[in-house]
Parts: structure tokens; C-alpha cells; sequence
């Protein structure tokens, strides 16, 4: 886990890549850590921080509608990106909590891909709140 994280900490620093927008962005640490964590490819994890960006963006009441069809768009795409990763787990189990998810079980019940696919959003959510709370 401290090579991720580490690794992740390198890759912010040394590309700067990942900065605040505006007045609000999500710590880039976390979501990046998790968006691994859970086995996002390398190569998706700058997209999937701009989706949590907006997804978690605060609504505004004079953009309502824009920020609502922000969210929208964000949330069709990240399902649309993040789908196809969660089939091919399911015949190639990983070390990652995709993976984990898939194998489990519930009163006897797997989990549905939709279930699977929020996952991700409603951990980021709470690591969020606890950022924030702190």
C-alpha cells in the first residue's frame, strides 16, 4: 500500500498534472489511490479524477441546469468507461477490490455489475466527507 501511495504522491508532484480547478476540486491523492485500489488502469486514472471532480462538484443555484447535465454526462461516461473493466474481472480476477467484489457474496448473493460499478463513487463519497470534515 505505501508503494501506491508513494507512487502516486511521485507521479502528482512530478507532473503537477493533477491541480485545483476553480474554487472547487477533490484532494487528487485520494481519489487516486482508490481509483487503484479498486483497479482502475493507469492509463484512466486522470479521467476517472475529472469525473469524481464533477460528479462531487457542489450545485450552484445560478448554474443548476448546467451543473446537473455536467453530472449527467459524467456519470453516463464513467459507467460507460468502468463496465467493460468490471466484465473482463470477471474472468480475470486481480488483486483489487473490483475483483473482491465480484467474488462476494451477500446473504448468498453476488453483487450486480451496477452495484460493482457504484462501489467506487459511494467509498470516494465517504473519504470525501471525511476530508472535509476534518
Amino acid at each position: 500500500m505505501n508503494v501506491r501511495v508513494y507512487g502516486k504522491a511521485g507521479v502528482i508532484s512530478r507532473t503537477n498534472k493533477y491541480q485545483y480547478c476553480g474554487s472547487f476540486g477533490v484532494p487528487p491523492l485520494p481519489v487516486l489511490v482508490i481509483a487503484d485500489l479498486f483497479g482502475v488502469p493507469a492509463q484512466g486514472q486522470g479521467q476517472f479524477k475529472e469525473w469524481v471532480d464533477i460528479l462531487f462538484h457542489p450545485y450552484d443555484k445560478e448554474r443548476l441546469e448546467d451543473i446537473e447535465h455536467q453530472k449527467q454526462k459524467a456519470a453516463k461516461e464513467y459507467f460507460e468507461y468502468l463496465y467493460p473493466i468490471v466484465i473482463q474481472k470477471r474472468s480475470n480476477l486481480c488483486d483489487d477490490i473490483i475483483s473482491d467484489l465480484i467474488q462476494a457474496e451477500v446473504e448468498g448473493e453476488k453483487f450486480t455489475d451496477e452495484e460493482i460499478l457504484q462501489a467506487p463513487m459511494l467509498l470516494l463519497g465517504a473519504v470525501l466527507k471525511q476530508l472535509v470534515t476534518q
